[in-house]
């Protein structure tokens, strides 16, 4: 199981995760409800180093796809775990 580190930038809150499935090839996609604008970069350690970028705007539901198997969202002061259905 590869490990994921998402780090966040200007971090207000995070609401909620609303899911997380797998996809083709182990992928996931990520929906996350956001209360404030926030910068996240999603970097993924496995035996090639994916980099996700993106930029969130106010209540914004938002997919972020990466193809690994994430263990946590690692951010400022709080830990989300990601299960796959």
């Amino acid at each position: 199981m590869s490990d994921c580190l998402i780090g966040m930038l200007s971090l207000r809150e995070v609401s909620i995760v609303v899911s997380s499935r797998f996809e083709q090839f182990g992928a996931f996609t990520y929906r996350l409800k956001v209360c404030r604008q926030l910068n996240i970069v999603l970097r993924c350690l496995m035996k090639r180093q994916c980099v996700c970028r993106c930029k969130f705007q106010c209540y914004c539901l938002i997919e972020l796809s990466c193809p690994c198997v994430v263990s946590e969202f690692v951010g400022e002061g709080f830990h989300i775990g990601l299960v796959a259905k």
